[in-house]
């Protein structure tokens, strides 16, 4: 929990202005091979969207990569820090 004190955040931001100066900063690839994921470059940036409705179209066209994280039963969808904990545990393992 205490890691948050080691981030920089930045409220309010605009980020289909933003995206574009991160992009001249970190990865625009990963590794994916027969839909596993199996390594992401060392700056990486992750966007996640509204858990109802997603990143905007206008950013999903500016991203490099869409991933998804594949589900079974009838539940509708993870909650988005449930699917943020997936995603950043992949981009972290070696």
């Amino acid at each position: 929990m205490g890691s948050i004190f080691h981030l920089t955040i930045i409220p309010d931001i605009d980020l289909s202005t933003a995206l574009p100066e991160l992009k001249k900063t970190f990865s625009h690839r990963s590794d994916v091979r027969d839909g596993k994921f199996l390594r992401l470059q060392k700056k990486s940036a992750l966007l996640l969207g509204n858990e109802s409705h997603g990143l905007p179209e206008a950013l999903l066209r500016m991203a490099d990569e869409q991933w998804s994280i594949p589900g079974s039963g009838k539940a509708d969808s993870l909650s988005l820090p449930q699917a943020a904990a997936i995603m950043m545990y992949e981009c972290a393992k070696k």
